[in-house]
């Protein structure tokens, strides 16, 4: 994460990389709570089956066909 907050700053000077950041990930806190919910959701599923995971797809589908999912206004 810290990258993406230096490298901006280092190219287009302070102001404009904290413009740019806020402007590409202007929803980064709904982003990240939303793979925080689906990772434990794998998480879970891993602990259930362990040790050969049957199959995550389930998981992935229901995460991205979500109401509110995050990367529908993208």
């Amino acid at each position: 994460m810290a990258p993406i907050l230096i490298i901006p700053h280092e190219i287009m000077g302070e102001e404009k990389g904290k413009a740019f950041v806020s402007d590409v990930f202007w929803n980064l806190s709904e982003i990240l709570a939303h793979h925080r919910r689906m990772l434990r959701s794998l998480f879970s599923r891993q602990r259930d089956q362990h040790p050969l995971v049957q199959s995550v797809a389930d998981i992935i589908l229901d995460s991205e066909s979500s109401p509110g999912n995050v990367y529908h206004p993208l």
